[in-house]
């Protein structure tokens, strides 16, 4: 459970190196833990993501997603 949702960020990523040329509109939130020291990442679809785990910021194992980068590239910080 996760609470203090907010708006971060937001980019515009035109993708035409891909298989498939995408553009993607990418709107990141922010939020925290509603119990952080009770609370595990969970596989909800493990036919679509072979998994998730927690990550330091901005030490995101490649590969990565492209607004992703982006975001991490522009300077953003977690305690903005």
């Amino acid at each position: 459970m996760i609470s203090n949702i907010r708006f971060a960020a937001v980019n515009n990523t035109v993708m035409l190196k891909e298989r498939r040329p995408s553009h993607y509109v990418t709107i990141f939130m922010r939020a925290e833990l509603a119990d952080p020291l009770k609370q595990e990442a969970q596989n909800l679809e493990p036919d679509k993501c072979d998994g998730w785990e927690w990550v330091e910021w901005p030490h995101i194992h490649q590969p990565i997603f492209e607004p992703l980068q982006i975001l991490i590239d522009g300077g953003f910080k977690l305690d903005d």
